[in-house]
């Protein structure tokens, strides 16, 4: 198992610890991972310093805090495990745990999910439209394949070919069709997402996004997915325009060739 590398608090031999410069140059020298300290202001902002600057702000002691933070394996379960944690002190009669209140990440941050969820519906509807252009795209070429072969389509029959062969038959052409396509989209699609991984090209406003840059993360088990689903999807619709098939009538197309 390769170890992975982690910046505390950044690169702290070229700027101040908990600084962008520091989390850069962390990045620049290959770090995996970045440990940070980010604390909640009174009113409501995000600030990334260490927890004795707020100590020392807000006159504290070395063993006061606010709160604590407890990490779950998956986000999946954080609100599941946000109840049962805040059930469990709402039923215990020890003092410390009088004043306790358990707050989940997505209740903390819910401008931030919100605005994640937005973005999910957006990538749904976008999948969606390239799926229905696809399928008119196919359709149309498939119909076009069928129209050139329509006296090959009557010799066949004519020699006791039934249609559903001939189907199969313009359906695995289909699907060869489809898998050149997916090969170039995909050849393209990952190039400029490895550009963006690495240069960070296409740069995003903060204050808009919450994000200074077009974030990339490749995941090849979605990626396969989403490749085989197409694929699937594609080939399923076409059944329905190769029905045109078998209105060809051999008599018809033989003797006007």
């Amino acid at each position: 198992m390769t170890p992975l590398v982690t910046y505390h608090r950044g690169d702290c031999s070229i700027a101040p610890e908990n600084t962008i410069p520091a989390f850069r140059s962390a990045i620049r020298k290959g770090g995996d991972r970045i440990e940070l300290d980010v604390q909640m202001s009174r009113d409501g902002v995000v600030v990334v310093t260490d927890i004795r600057n707020v100590q020392r702000l807000s006159e504290w002691g070395p063993d006061e805090i606010s709160g604590y933070e407890i990490l779950t394996r998956s986000l999946a379960g954080a609100d599941t495990f946000a109840r049962t944690l805040g059930r469990t002190l709402l039923y215990d009669d020890a003092e410390d745990s009088e004043n306790l209140a358990v707050t989940s990440v997505r209740e903390r941050y819910a401008n931030i999910f919100d605005w994640l969820k937005a973005h999910d519906v957006n990538a749904a509807v976008v999948i969606v439209i390239m799926l229905l252009v696809a399928f008119f795209i196919m359709t149309s070429a498939l119909l076009i394949l069928v129209l050139e072969r329509t006296r090959m389509i009557g010799l066949l029959k004519a020699f006791g070919m039934r249609n559903g062969c001939l189907r199969r038959i313009f359906l695995w052409r289909a699907a060869l069709v489809t898998l050149r396509g997916l090969a170039w989209g995909n050849a393209a699609g990952l190039g400029l997402c490895l550009v963006q991984k690495w240069t960070h090209l296409v740069k995003l406003s903060s204050e808009g996004y919450l994000l200074s840059e077009v974030p990339v993360s490749l995941g090849w088990g979605w990626w396969l997915a989403l490749n085989a689903g197409f694929v699937a999807a594609i080939v399923a619709l076409l059944v329905i325009p190769t029905a045109v098939v078998s209105t060809v009538k051999p008599e018809e197309t033989i003797r006007y060739e």
